[in-house]
């Protein structure tokens, strides 16, 4: 198989939300074309483009697959644009400018990532990128984290996802929900943090818009309006606080077709996902993200929540263990007594959420929801 190395150097790098147009036709039997549009599709946000331009694999597709679900769209094109190391180039502007007892020094600081894509030809002879091989030529000796993720996932059993699980027009989508999102903090900001009337929402959002297309999702473009607002934000004051808009669900993708629809976020537990098997939806901070179907933001939330509890107990459990270790020749619990030899060491841990340490807060009523690896033990 014919290998093609291609090095790219980019300087100054801003990854954009991605252009709604549809990306343009690739001359694949041109390396070059493959590179410029790949590059492209990350620096628009588009990972659709993007990955439809990699070598097929299965690991990968599994790995991307994870990273949808979580709804980490910025995350993908991060990962897509194969930096393993960043670096800041500072340099200063000019001489120090000086005023009494003042002096103020410009300083340009540029982020620079030097990354090699290499291509392969596919089956059709034409060129398509290896994710692997780009990593593992992109990193220091070689050594990729996200590479050793995909090889991590070439050892488990293959993961089948049904089909249509997320269906590429959620991306775009997800772009039309950050432009509206985008919209509405707009008109906050000039009526005086307030957010629109949930009765006229829409009309209220056009002079924020390019005309009432962003009105509708690109996967039912025959729709006169796919997006609904929070009913329970009629009206009301934009929270300041990062975790407040971080958890606020200000829209979400409809079905109905219905102008200034809206809805109760209790309600989206229920709601037909309209993209495979999520739902779109943004928060306060004009995020999009895609909401699992049969959950809610407060289902979400509530994970979320318990999962950092049980992160919590986690690190305490390490500590303890680390502090037992040292009093008895740096030998770990046994794997019959390692509650009872950790407990003295947890007599001052408190978790956050008022619980007993050792019983995990998605799994209340049990004695014990930890355990240690045996062939660990002792």
């Amino acid at each position: 198989m014919r290998v093609l190395a291609v090095a790219a150097t980019l300087l100054a790098v801003t990854v954009a939300g991605a252009d709604d147009a549809a990306a343009p036709a690739v001359d694949r039997s041109k390396p070059d074309a493959v590179v410029q549009a790949y590059l492209a599709a990350c620096e628009r946000g588009d990972p659709a483009t993007a990955t439809a331009l990699l070598k097929p694999d299965e690991s990968v597709s599994a790995m991307l697959r994870q990273l949808g679900r979580e709804g980490d769209l910025m995350g993908i094109v991060r990962d897509i644009l194969l930096f393993p190391l960043s670096r800041l180039a500072t340099s200063t502007g000019g001489p120090a400018q000086a005023a009494g007892d003042r002096t103020t020094v410009q300083v340009t600081r540029t982020l620079a990532a030097q990354q090699t894509l290499v291509l392969v030809k596919a089956d059709d002879g034409l060129w398509v990128i290896d994710l692997r091989a780009s990593l593992k030529a992109s990193a220091p000796g070689g050594k990729s984290p996200l590479l050793a993720q995909i090889e991590m996932l070439d050892s488990l059993p293959r993961e089948r996802a049904p089909q249509g699980e997320i269906d590429q027009t959620a991306w775009q989508c997800q772009n039309k929900v950050r432009e509206l999102s985008s919209a509405l903090q707009a008109f906050a900001e000039e009526h005086g943090g307030k957010l629109p009337s949930a009765a006229v929402w829409m009309d209220e959002l056009e002079p924020y818009l390019d005309g009432k297309q962003p009105f509708s999702c690109p996967g039912h473009d025959k729709e006169e309006s796919s997006y609904a607002f929070n009913q329970e934000l009629d009206g009301a004051t934009m929270p300041q606080d990062w975790q407040q808009k971080h958890w606020l669900t200000l829209l979400a993708c409809v079905d109905g077709g219905v102008p200034n629809a809206t809805f109760k976020p209790a309600d989206l537990k229920t709601l037909k996902p309209r993209h495979g098997e999520v739902n779109v939806v943004s928060d306060g901070d004009g995020n999009a993200r895609f909401l699992p179907a049969g959950m809610s933001p407060d289902d979400i939330h509530r994970v979320c929540d318990e999962t950092s509890h049980c992160q919590e107990r986690m690190r305490a459990f390490l500590d303890a263990a680390k502090k037992f270790g040292a009093e008895h020749g740096d030998k770990l619990p046994g794997a019959t007594t390692w509650c009872d030899d950790l407990r003295p060491y947890l007599a001052n841990f408190r978790p956050a959420d008022g619980g007993d340490p050792f019983v995990c807060p998605s799994a209340p009523g049990a004695k014990c929801t930890y355990a240690i690896n045996a062939d660990l033990a002792g």
